[in-house]
């Protein structure tokens, strides 16, 4: 049972309490760093494994040395592969433009194949299978038509876009009330104004919520095996320096 303690009997108010056989639990607002302490405990034992021996280096680097590798590679510029911040801000233009391109070609296909039976008919069947391949199993193939470039890479994150933003988009087309096209039209709406002003507004919903996970996992796959390939490319670029 929840009961309400007085604003009086704490200093942080209001403050909810659980009580269950004579326990009470108390849940005070601004105490969310209380749930650092095991992150941190975890932290530290891992430390102290590894410093002791019992956890080696080679199968896992203790915490003080993955925060000096990352010192490192943020204030050494590398001849190879320049700064950690130089490569972050690389991969977050080409997911940029990779994501931009991939909605907007979702948002496309999903308007033909939602609103037209030919568009659903022609489009549909074709993504639906093409979605069912592994992007990293296009990935060699891109390299073979496109070279070791930016364009492989970008089309890896387009396609991570691309392909669970038209499943979300057309299911929300299709699942917008009829009533509010019917209502448009009375109100004198044209195929563009309905589209504009009723069918992408009851479609967002969808679009953003409904595999926003599956969405953003393969988005960061893809940009992780463009900056993968974007290693090895420098790496061959430049000789294989360090």
């Amino acid at each position: 049972m929840l009961v309400q303690v007085p604003r009086s009997a704490t200093r942080d108010a209001p403050v909810w309490a659980e009580t269950d056989g004579g326990r009470v639990w108390q849940f005070l607002p601004g105490r969310g760093w209380l749930r650092l302490i095991s992150l941190l405990a975890v932290v530290g034992i891992w430390q102290f494994l590894s410093a002791t021996g019992v956890l080696p280096a080679t199968r896992l680097a203790s915490p003080v040395t993955i925060a000096h590798t990352a010192y490192t590679l943020v204030t050494t510029d590398s001849p190879t592969y320049g700064t950690l911040q130089a490569s972050l801000l690389v991969s977050a233009e080409r997911w940029g433009i990779g994501l931009c391109v991939g909605i907007a070609i979702a948002v496309l296909l999903a308007v033909a194949s939602g609103l037209s039976r030919i568009g659903e008919y022609a489009f549909d069947p074709v993504l639906n299978a093409a979605r069912s391949i592994p992007l990293l199993g296009l990935l060699p193939l891109f390299i073979v038509w496109f070279g070791i470039g930016d364009m492989p890479k970008i089309l890896i994150v387009v396609l991570g876009a691309l392909f669970p933003m038209y499943v979300n988009m057309f299911a929300g087309i299709r699942g917008v009330d009829p009533k509010l096209g019917e209502l448009g039209r009375v109100l004198g709406l044209s195929r563009w104004e309905l589209v504009r002003h009723v069918v992408l507004p009851g479609s967002l919903p969808s679009a953003l919520t409904g595999r926003s996970g599956w969405w953003n996992a393969e988005r960061w796959r893809g940009d992780g095996s463009s900056r993968s390939e974007q290693s090895q490319d420098d790496h061959h670029r430049h000789g294989g320096r360090e």
